[in-house]
């Protein structure tokens, strides 16, 4: 199998060197989904660094908003295999607490997560933690918002341009009571809420989109991976953000074609399609007369019961 390497993408930027790299949703599993045929975890480690080559390549951060686990606790060997990874490309990466991240969910239990572990090994940054929820960085600063808090502005320092990084449910477009109920929100509305930012970065969504208003701009990366039967003709990317210009550009990571596969989901199907028959003939046969009396005659035929039996049986029938 052939190994993946940034130049496998050309350039075609008409920007100067990026800012920030732009993702979330990776989704580190020691575990190969169902839908998948390849060797998922190699393709997995494939991804990874070649997102730590391309913050080598450009020296910019790696911005994650969101989930950079599955689960909250990872195995020894994952953690390793993550920390020697991230030892060796010596990347700059950034993580907003997802809800995949936290133990039950909850932000007051990081420390006890894998994403804990990572951070005391200063092979990540956690942001939205303690103190780190207004960070200046050289070219801008950021407001984090990690799972389950919603986004506001919490500290302004004019001159640099300010994002917002937040693993909270964003659509592309959608009406905003449909939204409401499904606790999800617009890109469009939370950049009108939210003029003071230049850029919102949000996780959770893993389709991947970027929304713009009067020159600013909301970016959803999508998924690292593809994890889902529906994700077969899904593109993983990230993103390069130019801060001076506040431009993104895709770079869609390189991807095996035919290796995400529907047959579960299809036996699946076929097996409640057999079920929904099989109870739509039963009822079927209770309408044309299968009744209790029915299936007492015809026991009666069957077993060959005394006729005075019988007589006592529907003697003491009700009315």
């Amino acid at each position: 199998m052939a190994k993946f390497t940034r130049k496998s993408i050309p350039s075609v930027s008409r920007y100067a060197d990026p800012t920030a790299i732009l993702t979330a949703d990776w989704h580190i599993r020691p575990t190969t989904p169902i839908c998948r045929t390849d060797d998922f975890l190699a393709a997995m480690w494939r991804k990874v660094e070649f997102v730590l080559d391309l913050s080598i390549e450009y020296q910019c951060p790696i911005l994650i908003a969101g989930d950079l686990g599955l689960r909250s606790q990872w195995s020894n060997w994952l953690e390793e295999k993550f920390i020697r990874s991230a030892n060796e490309k010596k990347g700059f990466i950034y993580v907003v607490p997802g809800q995949h991240d936290l133990p039950d969910h909850l932000l007051d239990q990081w420390r006890q997560s894998a994403i804990g572990v990572l951070h005391e090994a200063k092979v990540i940054e956690l942001w939205g933690i303690e103190a780190r929820r207004f960070v200046k960085m050289r070219l801008f600063d950021v407001n984090a918002f990690p799972y389950g808090e919603e986004i506001k502005v919490n500290k302004i320092n004019k001159g640099k341009p300010l994002i917002a990084v937040a693993h909270t449910l964003v659509t592309e477009c959608a009406p905003e009571s449909f939204l409401a109920e499904k606790g999800a929100r617009s890109g469009l509305k939370l950049l009108m809420d939210f003029p003071e930012y230049n850029l919102i970065l949000t996780g959770d969504n893993h389709k991947g989109f970027v929304v713009e208003k009067d020159d600013r701009l909301l970016v959803n990366p999508g998924s690292l991976m593809r994890t889902t039967a529906d994700q077969a003709d899904y593109k993983p990317r990230v993103y390069l953000w130019y801060h001076q210009e506040n431009k993104v550009e895709p770079v869609y990571l390189p991807i095996e074609e035919g290796v995400v596969d529907r047959t579960h989901i299809d036996l699946a199907e076929q097996k409640d399609a057999r079920i929904e028959a099989y109870v739509a003939r039963l009822s079927e046969e209770v309408e044309i007369g299968l009744s209790f009396e029915g299936n007492l005659e015809a026991y009666f035929r069957q077993n060959r019961i005394r006729k005075p039996v019988i007589d006592k049986v529907w003697a003491s029938m009700p009315k």
